[in-house]
């Protein structure tokens, strides 16, 4: 398959990063918000795969330059705005809280950072609003699952090329699984708790957790794997299957909350809403339409650099104790844009 450009996967980036935005700014019609960097896992799953098999298709994969890739994508921005941080946790924060956030700078730069984040403090605690780097755990957990996929993949093409989709979906499954039932399992046979709960998990499954999230990214892979075989065609139902899509990941950003578990079998929602988006949507479709509005496909374009300001910025104002009403909220909402422009434009 020929992997071309699809301006409604940046829609789709615009929708997953304007929900995470106005999530953190704290509107509560936006309550589940969060769910944007969930649609982030897929996506990123879906791109990845499919530069690393448009590659392997024109026997032009290195492992090297994959890595390179990713590095130049990643750092230079990540960089800008960890020196952004910088800058204002000095002049900001105490010494105390000096002290853990160059502990994030490094963790962040280094893609362990939601590691760290594990075990300091819940994502949705007030304390985290105060940690101008939090935002970077999703950034550690894709990074984390990109150094040991490409080697997969070359594993595998070596032995059976037919094989990815099997393995990918295995991970698929037994990631979620471990999701949802971690807390039930147990060190003796039959290795599961005699009295199994639906939802028990573990402290490995836990939000920040590269464990119970992987499946998402690999959601993700499966879908650029589909697409590679070139077996799905428009029909009549293709236009209902990426609007259900649509549905699944407004319901989600609307109606889920922190009260819900995150991530178990409700991460499905938003996810599998992402995947019948990116497997059913032609250029005709309703959706398609929808996500290829030009101003949505900028957004998309500049969606790494709104992700990577737009918490520092709150996170700061918030520090300094002003109060926060919606002309304050639209200013910091501005200057988010007009920031992450810039990064865009003359960094990424």
């Amino acid at each position: 398959m020929n992997f071309k450009y699809r301006p409604e996967i940046d829609g789709l980036r615009a929708l997953a990063v304007i929900s995470v935005i106005l999530f953190h700014a704290g509107l509560p019609l936006f309550k589940g918000g969060f769910v944007g960097v969930d649609i982030f896992f897929v996506i990123s799953g879906y791109l990845i795969t499919s530069i690393i098999l448009k590659d392997i298709d024109k026997n032009n994969f290195r492992i090297s330059r994959f890595y390179e890739r990713r590095a130049r994508r990643i750092l230079p921005a990540l960089i800008i705005i960890v020196i952004f941080s910088s800058i204002f946790s000095l002049i900001l924060f105490n010494s105390e809280d000096l002290i853990f956030f160059f502990k994030s700078t490094i963790s962040s730069l280094t893609f362990w950072s939601n590691l760290q984040f594990h075990n300091e403090a819940d994502y949705f605690a007030k304390t985290s609003e105060f940690k101008p780097l939090l935002h970077t755990w999703s950034l550690s957990i894709e990074e984390q699952f990109y150094i040991i996929f490409p080697l997969l993949v070359i594993l595998i093409f070596s032995l059976n090329k037919k094989m990815l989709l099997i393995t990918t979906i295995l991970i698929f499954f037994f990631s979620l699984m471990f999701a949802q039932w971690s807390g039930n399992l147990s060190r003796n046979f039959p290795f599961f708790d005699s009295d199994l709960n639906f939802l028990s998990r573990s402290e490995y499954s836990m939000f920040f957790m590269p464990f119970g999230r992987i499946w998402e990214i690999a959601l993700g892979s499966i879908c650029a794997l589909i697409l590679r075989t070139n077996i799905l065609r428009k029909n009549q139902f293709s236009h209902l299957i990426s609007l259900t899509g649509f549905i699944l990941i407004i319901i989600s950003i609307f109606y889920l909350s922190e009260n819900f578990p995150f991530p178990s079998f409700y991460t499905l929602i938003p996810a599998l809403g992402t995947a019948l988006i990116i497997l059913f949507t032609f250029e005709s479709d309703i959706i398609s339409k929808l996500l290829r509005i030009k101003i949505l496909v900028f957004l998309g374009l500049i969606s790494y650099s709104l992700y990577l300001f737009h918490f520092p910025i709150f996170t700061f104002v918030k520090h300094s104790n002003i109060e926060i009403n919606y002309i304050i909220l639209f200013l910091l909402i501005l200057i988010t844009f007009i920031l992450s422009y810039l990064n865009w434009k003359f960094i990424e």
